[in-house]
């Protein structure tokens, strides 16, 4: 069974995440309501594995508790051939609340589209926000999505970017304030991997999309806390043994964002990266 994904990337550069929620508590019908816009989003290809791309999706999301069905609109999607879609309409999904967080999952499903002919095929949809504030009383909720469409893309969200700083043995250090970080999750096995995009960790080090894969993982609270000794990333797939990675930590809050550090060995040498990211 496809399991939600989690992504972060951060730093209010020049599109950023504005979240709203309100409520309607008629005893009747009681109703919740979300609208979150431009939650930068990972497009990747499934027929070219490798190729990445990014869109930013606004989302309004509505919520009966007395049906437990969802009605979700999503706008600013693309495919992974570079086409664009319109706004899409989904109705009458259910919903479950799990530890507190509304998910949203369906398979095979088609959204309503004005005025456009070739409707795209949703193998999975999956949805999952959970209502948090942050310590100002900002409305900054959990929240993850993805999908898989017309067995061809695969987006998911949302993306953290911030400052990633590289201390090299000597003490000499890096700066890169444009490498992407996403992390999914899969619940069964307790373990996340964190996905970067553009990693650049030394002067001259060509950007790379890596993968730290089966990191163990806990919940603290509304932290998800994980760690791990020793991994090996992996580049498109294949694993790669010449950047082994140590006593990696990293902390996803959703009221702060996520921060990342662990050690590289480079030439045998190590050189320390920590990454301070939020919500992109």
């Amino acid at each position: 069974m496809k399991k939600l994904t989690f992504l972060s990337l951060v730093a209010a550069l020049t599109a950023t995440a504005a979240f709203t929620s309100c409520n309607n508590d008629d005893n009747n019908n009681p109703v919740t309501g979300q609208s979150i816009s431009k939650m930068t989003s990972v497009v990747e290809s499934l027929d070219e594995p490798g190729v990445v791309s990014f869109c930013d999706l606004s989302f309004s999301l509505v919520y009966d508790y007395k049906t437990n069905l969802s009605d979700i609109q999503i706008l600013g999607m693309k495919l992974a051939d570079g086409s664009q879609l319109p706004m899409l309409t989904f109705k009458g999904l259910p919903w479950q609340n799990k530890n507190y967080w509304k998910v949203t999952e369906a398979f095979n499903v088609m959204p309503t589209v004005e005025g456009f002919g070739n409707i795209p095929m949703f193998e999975f949809f999956g949805v999952a926000i959970k209502d948090l504030y942050s310590s100002n009383g900002g409305y900054a909720p959990g929240f993850f999505y993805d999908f898989e469409i017309d067995g061809q893309t695969h987006i998911y969200g949302p993306v953290y970017k911030g400052t990633t700083i590289t201390t090299a043995p000597g003490g000499a250090t890096f700066t890169n304030e444009d490498t992407k970080y996403a992390i999914t999750f899969n619940q069964s096995s307790s373990t996340a991997t964190i996905q970067i995009f553009g990693a650049s960790f030394i002067d001259g080090m060509p950007k790379l999309n890596m993968a730290f894969g089966s990191i163990p993982y806990i919940v603290n609270g509304d932290k998800y806390e994980l760690s791990i000794g020793t991994l090996t990333p992996t580049f498109g797939g294949a694993p790669f043994n010449r950047f082994p990675i140590t006593d990696l930590k990293a902390t996803i809050d959703f009221t702060t964002g996520f921060d990342l550090e662990f050690t590289c060995a480079y030439n045998g040498q190590p050189y320390k990266v920590v990454a301070d990211t939020d919500r992109f």
